[in-house]
């Protein structure tokens, strides 16, 4: 069966998307320090497509945008235009990646640092496997 590579379409599709100064984690991981805006990729749920064929599907993941500063104000304000940039970025880049919301967080140990947690939906077919048998039949 060939293998569907959600995640590397995902990243693939958002690397052009995102700002060359920020940095693009594709896992969540553990940050201790963050000198640039980080965007972290999570996988939070796969869902089947009530309305197409079986093998169709939703990936849902959770996109965190981190914000390097942590002095209220003019990190707030600095993150602010970067989501609203990012968000409009998504919109216009088409190929059915969606987003449904962007729900202000707070990211660190202790929690410092201003963030966005971004639900995206990207759809995606797993490809039926064809037997030579079946070919030749």
């Amino acid at each position: 069966m060939p293998e569907v590579y959600v995640r590397k379409t995902l990243i693939d599709a958002l690397k052009p998307l995102l700002p060359s100064d920020w940095r693009l984690i594709p896992y969540a991981t553990n940050l201790d320090t963050i000198s640039r805006p980080v965007v972290m990729l999570r996988l939070k749920t796969i869902e089947k497509l009530a309305q197409a064929p079986l093998s169709h599907r939703t990936a849902t993941f959770t996109l965190t945008v981190i914000e390097p500063r942590t002095e209220p104000g003019p990190a707030d304000d600095a993150l602010d235009d970067k989501l609203i940039d990012l968000l409009a970025a998504i919109d216009d880049f088409g190929a059915g990646l969606t987003w449904s919301t962007a729900t202000s967080v707070v990211w660190g140990d202790p929690a410092s640092n201003p963030a966005y947690d971004i639900e995206l939906q990207l759809p995606y077919a797993k490809e039926p496997t064809t037997s030579t048998e079946e070919t030749e039949a």
